[in-house]
């Protein structure tokens, strides 16, 4: 958790250093703050550092991480209708988890991973909200890539394309785990930010320098 908060915060003082605060790089630095200020958090409680706190800080941030992916992809498809929707949603979210006494019960620490458990009635709605933003922005990165003012050399397509296997890059793996690891169901959150770190790797050093005229 440590030494992938190290890396994450590498990254992002590294594109604050290379590049410009254009629109695509700030969101870009969000989405690199919010994965390492999650990986910050998972360490702060397994080092029992105020769990209520970091807990709610660590939530926050993975919460916020699919709505600033989807609008990353927007800027690049003009495909914006759904953008507000989502960050209502996104911030209602947020709320929820901060101020809901049964949204986090509590976290426990297995020293790979964080085990959060959550209150029944809260988390069916919160986990399909999360993902139907993470699967919009894949439809979106779809339909663009299918239409043909997006060809395949284009730097926008390049991008997209890019963009498309830093979502896979973490889904996949966090999909392996879920159905071959049952006892790790209740750490998704956790693993599957570990892997996020494979999509800060494809934003910085793909995405990035193909856009760095924009």
């Amino acid at each position: 958790m440590l030494g992938t908060f190290i890396t994450e915060v590498i990254l992002l003082l590294y594109v604050l250093v290379r590049y410009s605060l254009s629109p695509s790089v700030r969101i870009i630095t969000i989405l690199i703050s919010l994965l390492a200020l999650f990986q910050l958090s998972e360490y702060q409680i397994c080092q029992g550092r105020d769990l209520e706190l970091w807990t709610d800080i660590g939530f926050a941030s993975i919460t916020l991480l699919p709505v600033f992916g989807y609008h990353l992809i927007s800027m690049l498809t003009k495909r914006k209708k759904l953008l507000i929707a989502f960050y209502i949603l996104s911030i209602f979210s947020v709320v929820a988890v901060v101020f809901s006494k049964t949204a986090i019960i509590n976290a426990q620490c297995t020293g790979n991973y964080l085990v959060f458990v959550a209150g029944n009635s809260w988390w069916i709605p919160y986990t399909l909200a999360y993902f139907a933003i993470l699967i919009s922005g894949i439809l979106s990165i779809t339909v663009a890539l299918s239409k043909k003012r997006f060809q395949w050399r284009d730097k926008d397509s390049k991008t997209l394309l890019w963009i498309l296997v830093g979502y896979l890059s973490f889904l996949i793996p966090t999909a392996i785990v879920y159905i071959f690891m049952p006892e790790a169901r209740h750490a998704i959150p956790s693993v599957m930010c570990g892997f996020a770190i494979l999509f800060a790797f494809i934003l910085v050093f793909k995405v990035l320098p193909d856009n760095k005229e924009k």
